[in-house]
């Protein structure tokens, strides 16, 4: 499944780069050998099996010996594997190992740590950033405010999603297939969904937060969904103020520090 995910995100960061980076009147080229490759390693992600050299042949409607030295050069690199007995052929460990040797998750905390801190000393409030795995947010890094008394959200840290502004953020930034897969952990669907509408439209979220009384959460969203690099950038405060003097306060910084994580990531909305 990783391995499946890895390759849907290098494709969404390719077409990422096209879309944003490449002037519409450069001229195309075509790469059919490098084509050739990728929709080799593209059919592979999508089955949950291993493949003969005929069944993928028959899958990209070319004939076996076309693709037989592709295939072999791919072995080679270690992107495919072939098993000795059945001759069949699966996806190595190798693509996921490159999707991850420069993960967009780790350049959102290398881009966050300046602005994060910035952040709390504009404010005097602590904030961490945080993502999505499956129905949890993951907290990712921390900045403490100096104050003796202060909120904590441990590196590391995981909580339900839809129980905190962090994850409500990101749930809202979902694509819609993607939501849907959600859909069952929401509860009150029919309300929840229209909160979530809400949120992406507001481009923040304001919670009393469900997992821990007498505290204020403000969340909004930083890097670019479209290519599975987004997280929420969050403060998290007591509840010494109204909530609306509390976002009247914070958030025009926190959109801030938002922008400036995206930016230095690479990842622009």
């Amino acid at each position: 499944m990783e391995i499946r995910e890895d390759i849907d995100f290098c494709r969404k960061i390719l077409s990422y780069i096209k879309v944003n980076f490449i002037h519409e009147k450069t001229p195309t080229y075509s790469v059919p050998a490098l084509e050739k490759g990728l929709d080799i390693l593209e059919v592979f992600a999508s089955r949950r099996h291993p493949l003969t050299l005929s069944e993928l042949a028959e899958s990209l409607d070319r004939n076996a010996n076309e693709i037989f030295r592709m295939v072999s050069c791919l072995a080679q690199r270690g992107y495919l594997t072939r098993d000795a007995e059945s001759g069949s052929y699966r996806l190595s460990l190798r693509l996921f190992e490159l999707a991850h040797a420069n993960s967009p998750v780790q350049e959102l905390i290398r881009s966050s740590h300046g602005p994060m801190r910035k952040l709390m000393e504009e404010t005097g409030e602590s904030c961490h950033l945080s993502i999505l795995r499956g129905s949890d947010i993951i907290v990712l890094a921390q900045v403490e405010t100096r104050q003796p008394i202060r909120i904590s959200i441990e590196p590391g840290g995981r909580f339900p999603a839809t129980q905190t502004a962090s994850g409500k953020m990101l749930l809202a930034h979902l694509p819609e297939d993607e939501l849907a897969q959600h859909s069952r952990t929401l509860p009150q669907q029919p309300a929840a969904s229209k909160l979530l509408q809400k949120i992406r439209k507001d481009g923040y979220c304001l919670d009393l937060d469900a997992t821990r009384r007498g505290v204020m959460d403000l969340a909004v969203l930083a890097g670019n969904p479209s290519v599975q690099a987004a997280c929420a950038i969050t403060i998290t405060a007591l509840r010494s103020e109204s909530p609306g003097n509390f976002l009247k306060r914070t958030l025009a910084p926190l959109l801030a520090t938002a922008e400036a994580i995206t930016t230095a990531s690479g990842f622009n909305l």
